[in-house]
This record gives C-alpha cells, sequence and structure tokens, in this order.
C-alpha cells in the first residue's frame, strides 16, 4: 500500500486551492501587498512553497505538483491569495494602491 501511495502521481485540485487560501487567508488582511504581487509574478514562489511544506497538511507529491504548478503559472498562486480578499479588502486595496487592481485583474481573471 505505502508504495501505491508513494508513486502515485498528485493533481492540484480544488481541494487544494481552498487549503491554500486557508493557510495564507491573512496575508492580506490589512491589504494588498502590490510587491508581493509583482515578485509572485516574476516568479519567486519559494517562501511560498515553504511555508506550505512547513504546515504538513500536503503530502510530498502534493507539494511538488503545486510548486510544479505555480513555476508553470504563477497566476494559481496569486489567484489563491486573492480568492481570500472580500470586497470591503478589495476596496481598501484599491484605495491603498490604485495599481493593485489591474494586477489582480490580470492574474485572477
Amino acid at each position: 500500500m505505502h508504495d501505491l501511495l508513494a508513486h502515485r502521481s498528485h493533481a492540484v485540485n480544488t481541494g487544494h486551492t481552498e487549503m491554500i487560501r486557508a493557510v495564507f487567508c491573512d496575508e492580506f488582511e490589512i491589504g494588498v501587498d502590490q510587491d508581493v504581487l509583482t515578485t509572485i509574478s516574476h516568479g519567486d514562489i519559494g517562501q511560498w512553497v515553504s511555508d506550505l511544506r512547513f504546515t504538513g497538511l500536503f503530502l510530498p507529491g502534493e507539494i511538488e505538483a503545486i510548486e510544479c504548478q505555480w513555476n508553470t503559472d504563477p497566476a494559481g498562486l496569486v489567484a489563491a491569495l486573492m480568492g481570500g480578499i472580500d470586497e470591503v479588502g478589495r476596496r481598501r486595496s484599491a484605495h491603498q494602491a490604485p495599481q493593485v487592481d489591474v494586477v489582480a485583474q490580470r492574474f485572477v481573471g
């Protein structure tokens, strides 16, 4: 049984995305940090992957799949982070840095 679990391929699914949102839900509690979005858009995801790995919520293969997806398309990480922001938070962030909405729309939808 262990061999089956160790060698099965992992794909990122909706459940993973929801867990990721839960893990990072407080990241933009005060407002969206445009610098963070910019670094992610340039592929700097190492700390995010490390933090996710540290939670212990995901199997090593799941972490690898998530990291691979984020390396290929950093917008997935941005979408997970931005998905936890409510409308009030979006407006507050827009007031703080008007350019954030443009960056967020580029990655989220």
